[in-house]
């Protein structure tokens, strides 16, 4: 199906929002499997209106989305909102059942010892994140 190149534009307004919401460059997006950054400036402007599906697909796959997703938004679809913007996030949901192993004394201390671990690296994680967003703003 031919789409017009609005659709392409909001595709690229959506795949840049994508792509910043999860902290990631062009180059970035590159070396994880997605198109290069020169034919990503493309897709991000809305200047071309067709691409190889693998393409489209390698860009899916380093957004985060569904395969389809770059369809349904060409067909007027919103992007998945459900999913977690970072890796922090998924971790973050796993906080509280860490804690309760982490202090568990019916748990060994195997089990109590590897929840630590995770939840110290989970706030290293965090650290890193915020000071990554703070550097991203003092740029």
């Amino acid at each position: 199906m031919a789409h017009d190149p609005s659709d392409w534009q909001r595709l690229g307004r959506h795949v840049v929002h994508r792509r910043e919401q999860l902290g990631l460059t062009q180059a970035a997006v590159h070396h994880a499997g997605g198109p290069s950054a020169a034919t990503q400036r493309v897709i991000e402007n809305g200047s071309q209106t067709s691409y190889r599906g693998a393409i489209l697909r390698s860009l899916e796959r380093v957004l985060q989305w569904p395969d389809g997703t770059i369809d349904n938004i060409l067909n007027g679809a919103e992007p998945p909102s459900a999913m977690p913007a970072t890796p922090l996030a998924d971790l973050e949901q796993l906080e509280p059942e860490l804690r309760h192993h982490a202090s568990d004394p019916y748990r060994s201390e195997g089990i109590r010892a590897w929840a630590r671990s995770l939840l110290d690296q989970i706030d290293q994680l965090r650290k890193a994140a915020q000071q990554e967003d703070e550097d991203r703003e003092a740029s």
